[in-house]
């Protein structure tokens, strides 16, 4: 049988990487390549560049009609994907004789939508999961071929939390894929939620936040360029962090102990690096002996 796997994000190349070992795959579909950097050169993305380092086929098109062709030349029995990036028209689903397997990290019908880890974390949720669904029509409403939970411990953040839900999709799909013809679907159970995309709006702290809020936000927005906030009206990357029960006036900084504390509405977090803008990476201690604070001075 003739399976593909498409995607057009890193986070898939582990499940494909074990697919690929495992001979389960004939080639990959993915975005086509986009113009990047200052000399807006065409390149890859991430997935894409890894596909193309093997030594299977790859195809590039975010056109409808030239996949559908593409799908149907080249006789594909079942399409794998994961993170895409492209609404799947019910005139490509129909094409596969399987149809096609969607990865989705959430237990379904919970976090529906692009940002389900980051939203589970944001949430304060201490478990998620893994759900690997038939696709229709609707975004993430297909029949289930496979689900199971897995725990989010309090420090982990997003990358760590999708390396083992990768784990456990790879594992499933190969199972899976031994007999494609026998998954036996089961329908989604539950109140839905969703999980929408990211905004960038969401990265700059809101020290009138409660602590744990801030620390799960950190948490949850690793893979989407981190927290930062302002001092003197320049932007800071706040590169590390962990919440602290001292209490400080909201968005305040306190450095008079030698830690850089910046005061929340229940405590403070304690920043360990940031990375002001223009300059590199450093310690709070590095930091807090070049500001040459006042007191009473504030982020944000």
């Amino acid at each position: 049988m003739q399976f593909y796997f498409a995607s057009s994000s890193a986070i898939a190349i582990p499940i494909a990487e074990k697919l690929l070992h495992r001979n389960l795959l004939a080639g990959f579909l993915s975005n086509p390549d986009k113009p990047v950097g200052r000399n807006l050169r065409q390149a890859p993305n991430p997935f894409a560049s890894w596909a193309e380092n093997t030594k299977l086929p790859i195809f590039k098109s975010s056109d409808t009609e030239s996949i559908k062709d593409f799908l149907t030349t080249n006789n594909v029995d079942l399409v794998i994907t994961c993170a895409f990036g492209l609404i799947i028209q019910k005139s490509l689903i129909q094409i596969p004789k399987l149809g096609w397997l969607n990865i989705h990290f959430s237990m379904l019908p919970k976090y529906r939508g692009a940002a389900p880890v980051q939203r589970a974390i944001m949430n304060g949720d201490t478990e998620t999961g893994v759900s690997i669904f038939k696709l229709d029509e609707g975004i993430d409403t297909g029949l289930l071929a496979f689900q199971r939970k897995i725990k989010i411990d309090g420090k982990q953040k997003t990358t760590e939390v999708i390396s083992g839900l990768s784990n456990v999709a790879s594992e499933a799909l190969v199972d899976l894929l031994r007999s494609p013809e026998d998954i036996v679907y089961f329908q989604q159970e539950g109140e839905p939620t969703f999980a929408p995309k990211i905004s960038k709006s969401e990265n700059e702290v809101d020290w009138n936040s409660n602590s744990s809020e801030i620390f799960n936000l950190y948490r949850a927005l690793d893979l989407n360029g981190g927290l930062f906030t302002y001092f003197r009206g320049n932007r800071v990357d706040l590169t590390s962090l962990e919440p602290s029960e001292i209490k400080v006036s909201v968005s305040e900084i306190d450095s008079e102990n030698g830690e850089l504390l910046v005061g929340t509405k229940d405590g403070s977090i304690a920043i360990k690096t940031l990375k002001p803008q223009g300059k590199r990476e450093m310690s709070a201690k590095e930091w807090i002996n070049g500001a040459r604070l006042v007191k009473g001075e504030k982020f944000g």
